[in-house]
């Protein structure tokens, strides 16, 4: 398999009714003494808004000669396909690094789980002996994270970051071939929800505010797709962003534990195994919940059968 680079997109494995990608994502480096670094780094960069909703509602369309509504309808979510992400990182010459929703650097909590080997314990390097361990990173944006886990040895069965936005996934693309990345890391510009993935699934896969970025009438379809990419004794860690909830409207939209069990729990994905509220040092400046931000928080998740693995859980607060 080619190091880097975008690769061929991958059959479908089903349709769905809409194309969607990420909101934002981050990472960078390997797991030893270079995390740290990295760590530090990670903190300088602030969360860049996207257009408001009442913005973006205006480019829904309506179906050739449907009649105009008689009453104003109430907001909804704004629109969720490729061209709509694709104009976010086509808009003002481009996304430059570092703007929106572009973190410029690793997800502090995700350097710190992989430092901890907070994920897949007992499992992570092979330690199980079983196979080489695979990770899948959907809506990844410039693929920090991608790069992140490719370097860190942990996954030598493959890395895979997807973004629907063919900007994106270039963009993506380009930075993990330039991060010199082992080979079985690369890119690929897919839609999630009818991405095929691979045979037996993925033992790790990471959202960080991908989940946020959808409407949220796609939240039950996120979770179903979740649990059909996940292997038997995967976890799916997420960073739960924002929690706040007087939060109105999005992206991001306001997301919670709870948010996350309820549709989680009906696909099959029903043991949180760990949850802990983050500290500032590890979020990104803006998403600490202080000075009147939203907080975050790191949660992993698994079926119930493969709920054994340990790991604190704490009530969120």
């Amino acid at each position: 398999m080619a190091t880097g680079g975008l690769r061929p997109p991958r059959p479908a494995h089903r349709l769905s009714p809409c194309s969607l990608s990420p909101f934002g994502q981050v990472a960078f480096a390997p797991a030893s003494p270079l995390l740290r670094p990295l760590l530090a780094a990670a903190t300088q960069h602030r969360w860049g808004r996207l257009p408001l909703s009442h913005q973006l509602r205006g480019r829904a369309s309506r179906p050739p000669h449907s009649p105009q509504p008689t009453m104003a309808a109430p907001p909804t979510s704004p629109p969720n396909d490729a061209a709509f992400w694709e104009g976010l990182w086509t808009a003002d010459g481009g996304l430059a690094p570092g703007t929106r929703f572009d973190r410029s650097g690793p997800s502090p909590a995700l350097v710190d789980a992989l430092e901890r080997r907070a994920v897949l314990p007992g499992r992570l390097g092979g330690g199980d002996g079983g196979a080489p361990l695979r990770a899948l990173v959907p809506g990844c944006g410039r693929g920090y994270d991608v790069v992140l886990l490719g370097k860190s040895g942990l996954f030598t069965g493959g890395v895979t970051g997807l973004d629907v936005a063919p900007t994106g996934a270039a963009a993506a693309a380009a930075h993990v071939a330039a991060a010199g990345v082992p080979a079985g890391v690369g890119v690929e510009c897919a839609d999630f929800f009818s991405y095929e993935g691979v045979p037996g699934g993925y033992d790790l896969i990471y959202d960080y505010t991908f989940f946020c970025a959808l409407p949220l009438d796609l939240r039950p379809a996120w979770a179903a797709t979740m649990a059909r990419l996940l292997s038997p004794r995967g976890e799916l860690v997420t960073l739960i962003y924002p929690i706040d909830a007087t939060r109105t409207g999005g992206p991001p939209f306001a997301s919670s534990r709870e948010a996350l069990a309820a549709v989680l729990e009906p696909a099959g994905v029903c043991t949180c195994i760990e949850y802990r509220p983050l500290p500032s040092e590890l979020c990104h400046p803006g998403r600490d919940g202080r000075d009147g931000t939203s907080a975050s928080a790191f949660a992993r998740w698994a079926r119930a059968a493969s709920s054994g693995g340990g790991g604190a859980d704490s009530s969120e607060g």
